[in-house]
């Protein structure tokens, strides 16, 4: 696969993230919310070999997802908790800020 096309992939997958985490900021299942969840974590869990710019988007998204508060309709802190949202965070901030670093000395983040 050519760089360009490496490119055109990333996008679209982070613009497919971004439309997902807009949708799972209204309310819907729990069910929906844990596939979501499984999916984007599983992208985390990727980070050293997934796009900068995909691990960022799933991060948004996710902040987006579970910043509702307790008592609104749209809170899924129970996916939350069994999914360990928090450790893959904590895993994978650290992967993406190094990944943000050697972009920068290269000048140029996708």
């Amino acid at each position: 696969k050519s760089k360009d096309e490496a490119v055109v992939v990333s996008d679209i997958q982070k613009d497919a993230i971004g439309i997902i985490g807009v949708l799972c900021s209204e309310p819907h299942p729990s069910t929906v919310n844990e596939h979501i969840c499984e999916a984007f974590i599983t992208l985390l869990q990727r980070a050293e070999t997934t796009a900068t710019a995909v691990i960022g988007e799933v991060l948004n998204a996710l902040m987006d997802i579970y910043s509702a508060d307790e008592g609104d309709a749209n809170n899924h802190e129970g996916v939350f908790r069994s999914k360990g949202v928090l450790g893959a965070f904590q895993k994978s901030v650290p992967i993406f800020k190094k990944k943000i670093r050697g972009h920068e000395t290269k000048g140029k983040i996708n």
